[in-house]
């Protein structure tokens, strides 16, 4: 039997808690009795509760809970906070690029916290109109199991040949750069596919900046480097040939460490049905992105 990794979902969901208040009534009437759940803040009857016992005996809990204080409520202006103009309204997005002054931000503990990134050159000249600017974590690899250790294009290529012919002395120099999407696609098996073909090419890259008053349009970046470290056995199951039996089994102890992360926007182009990749020549349908894109400005 084959070993295999199967990527059945996107990790890094996130979970809030939100604490709602409620008035717990213990009512008395003709009728008999009652307990009733009261909305705090719209002061509407949430359900009423033939026995309330239960209920209540959960709410008081036992003598050793203690109380604790809620957190300050803030509100954090969804507006960039360098240039002041409002952020492009993704609702699956953490990674917020303003196309005005070209400044990413990401939220930490409140605050708006800003992303260092770089931009990859089309080459081409003249340079594409309107290109979509998709985000890549690029991340140093290094894979250990069973006590062998890789760190290099030769050795990844020991355990998942190379699909073109290479050069086993220069790649013996070169380090290892897995590639994973910084987007979230309506199915996740496009991240698992770009990804890998990404980290199977290895491009040499020259890496830039957005020119000075452009207003580049971008996809927005739903996916954090914490998340996108975890899916690196991803990548590594995706490079390795299913018929592969050994570097299967290699692969089962396999610790994939991933490092020095980077964000990095790669061009893509509109041909027909597809955005393809001006360097690489990956490409993904227009409408597999989980946000609609908006429109460019001109």
């Amino acid at each position: 039997m084959i070993s295999e990794v199967a990527l059945q979902r996107i990790v890094g969901l996130r979970f809030s808690v939100i604490y709602f208040p409620l008035w717990y009534v213990d009512c008395s009437h003709e009728g008999g009795r009652e307990f009733v759940l009261l909305d705090a803040v719209g002061q509407s009857p949430v359900q009423a509760i033939p026995d309330g016992d239960p209920i209540l005996n959960k709410l008081r809990g036992n003598d050793t809970r203690k109380s604790f204080q809620f957190s300050e409520l803030r509100f954090l202006p969804f507006r960039c906070p360098n240039c002041g103009w409002a952020f492009p309204f993704r609702p699956l997005s953490i990674l917020h690029f303003c196309p005005t002054c070209r400044h990413l931000f990401r939220e930490k503990e409140g605050e708006w916290a800003e992303l260092t990134y770089s931009v990859i050159p089309s080459g081409e000249d003249p340079p594409p109109k309107n290109p979509l600017w998709v985000p890549f974590w690029r991340c140093r690899t290094r894979l250990e199991s069973s006590g062998e250790r890789m760190e290099t294009m030769a050795d990844l290529h020991r355990l998942a040949p190379p699909p073109r012919v290479v050069d086993p002395n220069r790649e013996s120099r070169k380090p290892i750069y897995f590639y994973i999407p910084a987007v979230k696609f309506r199915n996740p098996q496009t991240i698992h596919n770009l990804g890998s073909r990404l980290t199977f090419v290895q491009p040499d890259l020259n890496l830039g900046s957005f020119e000075d008053g452009s207003h580049p349009l971008t996809a927005g970046g739903s996916l954090a480097v914490e998340d996108a470290q975890d899916l690196g056995l991803i990548i590594l199951g995706a490079l390795i040939p299913q018929a592969n039996r050994k570097a299967r089994a290699w692969m089962q102890e396999c610790r994939v460490e991933l490092q020095d992360p980077q964000l990095l926007y790669f061009p893509f182009s509109r041909v027909d049905l597809f955005w393809k990749e001006m360097i690489t020549g990956i490409s993904f349908q227009h409408n597999a992105l989980s946000e609609d894109l908006p429109e460019p400005q001109r």
